[in-house]
């Protein structure tokens, strides 16, 4: 799966009813100044550097491991569907068999 990390002036297009910001249509920067008045003055640690915490991961039972958490706006974009049969190749001209 391929991720995109989004730029300040892409644009965004989603259903209204899902949209945080208020528009269907916005740039990356509105949705993080929409973040930072949300969030408030430490919104500029969240969306850089992060925040210093410790994560379970419950999937590797190695306990706590410290780090950091950061909030960013990414774009996973959809896979192709796949057919399950392959498109039949044709070959144009003639075929000879010889014995």
């Amino acid at each position: 799966m391929s991720e995109f990390n989004l730029s300040d002036d892409d644009v965004v297009s989603m259903n209204l009813h899902v949209s945080l910001v208020g528009n269907q249509t916005f740039k990356v920067s509105q949705f993080m100044h929409w973040f930072k008045q949300k969030v408030g003055g430490s919104a500029e640690v969240w969306t850089g550097e992060g925040v210093d915490c410790e994560v379970l991961i419950s999937s590797t039972g190695g306990g706590w491991q410290p780090g950091k958490v950061r909030i960013r706006l990414e774009f996973v974009p959809d896979e192709p569907e796949l057919d399950d049969e392959p498109e039949p190749l044709y070959l144009e001209g003639q075929l000879s068999i010889e014995e």
